[in-house]
């Protein structure tokens, strides 16, 4: 009876595990740009204007073939956008479904050329995303799983399932 508790506990616990992403996969283009990119998240947020998030911790990728870093915001998303480049207002957040504000990304190429991410038409809940004054042509945002739960998942699954075919021959 114990095995067969067990096996059950573990494989409920197996297929109820789910992936909570940290990474994110953002690629687009404009006219003049090919941008691929994984961004690392940290900790939810709210920003000021009361939407959910997560505030984007790093940057990997290319621009053009240029090398990306993260322009760090040095203020508090819920207390409104940072201004730490002159001129260019932002906030490292990914909304809640994936989606971008106004304030949008800040990150820079190895010539140290800084590039804004943002969606033009946030206040007015459009989309029509820019890349500093360019228009983003095609882009995309996904999450991307986190293997560690993916293999604490199956592991889960394959104890219980075991156990409970140990059980089925004895």
């Amino acid at each position: 009876m114990r095995n067969k508790i067990l096996s059950v506990v573990c494989i409920a616990l197996g297929l109820a595990c789910q992936s909570n992403a940290d990474t994110w996969a953002l690629n687009y283009t404009t006219d003049s740009a090919v941008v691929n990119a994984t961004l690392t998240t940290g900790g939810a947020v709210t920003t000021f204007e009361g939407n959910s998030g997560v505030l984007i911790t790093g940057i990997s990728g290319d621009r053009n073939g240029l090398a990306l870093s993260l322009v760090a915001t040095n203020v508090d998303p819920t207390l409104g956008a940072s201004n730490v480049v002159p001129g260019w207002l932002f906030d490292n957040v990914v909304l809640s479904g994936g989606l971008f504000d106004y304030w949008g990304l800040e990150f820079s190429d190895s010539n140290n050329n800084a590039f804004n991410f943002f969606n033009q038409l946030y206040a007015s809940n459009g989309t029509e995303y820019r890349e500093n004054s360019d228009l983003i042509r095609t882009w995309s945002l996904k999450q991307v799983p986190d293997d560690s739960y993916t293999v604490a998942m199956l592991g889960a699954v394959f104890i219980g399932l075991a156990t409970f075919r140990r059980r089925l021959v004895s």
